[in-house]
């Protein structure tokens, strides 16, 4: 067994908001030098993670169960916007990027900042390896791990990121150790650095395999990874989604097109160009960049006056609240 590296245990948070998520409100006041300001409220809301489907047709899918539509909500992609804007009348929709872009666009500098919150790998580990969350999929990440170690050019190459909270999962980590597997604990929505962290990780590889669809891909794609869909995915049932309190958001019909769109088979027919299984891509640097929104990042002072870390953003912010909650007493 090779456990890598597992951050500290005092840099985890309570999440208040979406900004709070993978450490976007720390990192944003890393950036802009507010370290006095606490970021201890965000008065908007910020789409996490790349979605590779068209929008479905709830709110709660992009922005959670917010219903105050006159805060911001930041989006990444068109079709989220319009069903935000037009069809649930939310006032304030603004593009803006996906969190992870703001990390890999200031890299250097936030590297200055905080310093190598990874080690240095040997050059020889070129490969990281995604494992799907094995809340769900614990059989699936065996199997990829078993597939890795039938190959004689890839077993000596790899690092395994494994989910946070999967370093619990005892399943995965016997199976990690069978094969005297090097791993790395991968991200936590609770650790106040993680969007750094990934992008320090990230850049120490050339090459990436997953056999799961998420927000990793378009992410190793802008890094300049080439990628790898192993064809060892297991396709999802309406059932399980179920199961996990989509139904709480979701109709049935919404549920079995979301288990739909997280199938190989909807991914590989609208990125057929793009992506092989078992065969790693040509480089999609420039497509990763797109799909992260780098060409939609928000400047400085957009982002301290929707956050609300402005004088005028603050004000801003309390009046348009207060009003809305005025509306919404009934006389």
């Amino acid at each position: 067994m090779a456990l890598l590296h597992v951050p500290a245990q005092g840099d985890y948070i309570k999440l208040r908001n979406e900004v709070d998520r993978f450490g976007f409100s720390h990192l944003l006041s890393l950036l802009f030098g507010t370290k006095s300001i606490s970021p201890s409220r965000c008065w908007c809301t910020w789409q996490h993670g790349w979605k590779w489907y068209p929008a479905l047709d709830f709110r709660h899918h992009i922005i959670g169960p917010n219903k105050i539509k006159v805060k911001t909500h930041i989006v990444n992609k068109l079709a989220d916007y319009i069903l935000l804007k037009y069809m649930h009348g939310f006032e304030r929709v603004r593009y803006g990027g996906l969190p992870f872009a703001y990390a890999f666009n200031n890299a250097n500098k936030l590297n200055t900042i905080v310093g190598s919150l990874v080690p240095t790998f040997p050059s020889t580990y070129d490969t990281c390896v995604f494992l799907p969350k094995c809340s769900f999929e614990v059989e699936s990440a065996k199997r990829l791990i078993s597939q890795i170690y039938d190959s004689i050019d890839l077993r000596s190459r790899c690092v395994f990121v494994v989910f946070y909270e999967d370093l619990r999962n005892s399943k995965l980590i016997d199976a990690l150790n069978l094969y005297g597997a090097s791993y790395v604990c991968g991200s936590s929505p609770s650790y106040k650095y993680d969007l750094i962290r990934t992008v320090q990780l990230l850049q120490q590889f050339k090459f990436m395999i997953t056999n799961s669809l998420g927000s990793h891909i378009a992410y190793s794609a802008s890094m300049g990874h080439k990628i790898m869909l192993s064809s060892l995915q297991r396709h999802r049932s309406t059932d399980e989604f179920a199961r996990q309190d989509w139904s709480k958001y979701f109709d049935k019909d919404s549920l079995e097109r979301f288990a739909d769109y997280n199938s190989y088979t909807y991914f590989l027919n609208h990125y057929s160009s793009l992506f092989r299984l078992d065969e790693f891509s040509e480089d999609l640097s420039q497509w990763g960049r797109y799909q992260i929104g780098v060409h939609r990042l928000l400047s400085q002072n957009q982002i301290l006056n929707y956050l609300g870390w402005t004088k005028y953003g603050l004000i801003n912010n309390l009046t348009r609240t207060v009003r809305f909650r005025l509306s919404i007493v009934k006389p």
